[in-house]
């Protein structure tokens, strides 16, 4: 019995979440040194370009967040590129 009333109840929680959820598109896009960026669970990001961080900047993701990237090829690929230091 509490299997039963248990699975509804985490199925109802979650979407109570992912009702709050934002949409966030990162168009082509630099984090600058000193810049710092927090991607949050709670959104989906969605990458249109490339997006670049810059080596003495940061980039906080928070576990459970989802990154997605456009479709597209050569020029019109996304991709999260993340220099060295």
């Amino acid at each position: 019995m509490i299997r039963k009333v248990f699975l509804p109840t985490i199925l109802f929680v979650t979407m109570l979440f992912n009702l709050n959820a934002a949409e966030i598109v990162i168009d082509d896009a630099t984090i600058n040194p000193g810049e710092t960026y927090n991607m949050t669970a709670n959104n989906t990001y969605i990458l249109d370009g490339f997006v670049f961080v810059e080596e003495g900047s940061v980039l906080n993701i928070e576990a459970g967040t989802v990154i997605k990237g456009k479709q597209g090829e050569a020029e019109n690929a996304s991709a999260l590129i993340i220099a060295r230091g």
